[in-house]
């Protein structure tokens, strides 16, 4: 990885190789396909044919075995058969959140055999900070067993919910941790200026999220301090560009920066002194394919784009040949 991204990793069960559209299936998914084609497509992978180890090694990057989840979530033997997520591995969520990242998990966990007790086997003890879907790894999708938000169960809200179904509540709920920063700034004081009841689309629990502009925020609140992955911003006032500069550098991360000013020399000056890798000048996150895009502190090193990008991930080849013997 050349810099530190936003992550999204979706894990579907039961999936053929060629389903999607983008591997030559007849379903149509526009926006798998549009990943891929600006991402990569693997041309291999390997699983292991069954949910809980292929969970088990998509969160850890380990052999199932050697996490404890070597056939389901039930014991049938010692070590690698034990059925249960164990300490000899760490998720990719534990790692995620030493830097500097919040993690949030909505569907299916079946990586623990414990369906009922929270244990150190479960979501929010593994290194997520919200969790909504099922311990157990089947069910019913208009009344899933062991619906879970965070440690709770709450399988009470779809058996009260004559409208509910599994995979769109999966998608809701995702909306709706976006939905808790925006809330948690205005109980902070942030004022907001978009009236969500305008877009009629926008409801809790659904997926739809109406645009909100922000005010009166600061650092303490986590709107201003982490990202949020939806149509937010908050705007903050500062008495002068120290102040400015000193604020924006308050962060673990480091990708982009944009100014907006007919002075360019100052603009530029200012530059010089925000600990971003790519900054910008009366324009935002532009993508131009000559000008690299990199970024510093938590967001990592290295670049992507431009000839610098394109050199990093060439494969050169070295001759070293000694013509006198």
């Amino acid at each position: 990885m050349t810099k530190q991204p936003n992550i999204i990793l979706i894990m579907n069960d039961d999936m053929g190789y060629s389903d999607i559209g983008c591997y030559g299936g007849e379903i149509d998914t526009p926006n798998l396909n549009r990943l891929s084609q600006q991402g990569l497509r693997f041309s291999q992978f390997y699983n292991t044919p069954r949910c809980s180890p292929s969970r088990a090694s998509l969160l850890t990057g380990l052999y199932p075995h050697q996490t404890g989840i070597g056939i389901l979530t039930y014991p049938t033997g010692p070590e690698g058969y034990a059925g249960d997520l164990n300490h000899n591995c760490v998720t990719i969520a534990e790692v995620l959140r030493i830097n500097g990242y919040r993690n949030y998990l909505s569907g299916k966990w079946h990586v623990s055999s414990s369906l009922v007790e929270p244990t150190d086997s479960w979501p929010i003890q593994r290194g997520f900070d919200e969790f909504y879907g099922t311990i157990i790894g089947a069910g019913s999708f208009y009344n899933p067993n062991t619906l879970t938000r965070g440690n709770d169960n709450i399988e009470h809200e779809a058996e009260q919910d004559d409208t509910f179904f599994y995979t769109d509540a999966i998608s809701d709920q995702a909306a709706d941790f976006v939905r808790q920063q925006i809330v948690e700034a205005l109980d902070q004081g942030a004022v907001a200026h978009i009236n969500p009841k305008a877009f009629l689309m926008d409801q809790p629990g659904s997926p739809y999220m109406a645009p909100q502009v922000l005010t009166q925020v600061d650092h303490r609140m986590r709107v201003m301090t982490e990202e949020s992955f939806g149509p937010v911003v908050g705007i903050m006032k500062v008495a002068n560009d120290e102040e400015a500069i000193g604020l924006m550098n308050d962060s673990d991360l480091g990708l982009t920066a944009a100014i907006f000013t007919q002075d360019i020399d100052t603009g530029m000056a200012l530059g010089d002194q925000i600990e971003t890798g790519t900054f910008f000048i009366n324009r935002c996150d532009y993508l131009d394919p000559a000008l690299a895009w990199t970024g510093v502190k938590n967001t990592g090193r290295g670049c992507t784009l431009s000839s610098l990008g394109f050199e990093a991930v060439t494969q050169p080849k070295s001759y070293h040949i000694k013509i006198k013997l």
